[in-house]
């Protein structure tokens, strides 16, 4: 069963607050990201691309 629950004492015009918060610096908000992998996964990255360069280079098919 479902019962119908509207209030008419709700006002049409809320009233505003006198002094609203306002923050001083807008800063980003924290997420909580590490940031110690990214050093890691460039290095493991570049170490994949030397060796990917230097395999090529030894890989010389002559026709």
């Amino acid at each position: 069963m479902v019962t119908n629950t509207y209030d008419e004492g709700t006002p049409e015009n809320p009233e505003q607050p006198e002094n609203p918060d306002q923050p001083g610096n807008p800063t980003l908000p924290q997420t909580g990201q590490l940031w110690w992998p990214v050093p890691v996964l460039v290095a493991g990255g570049l170490l994949l691309i030397v060796i990917g360069v230097l395999r090529r280079r030894g890989n010389t098919h002559e026709k």
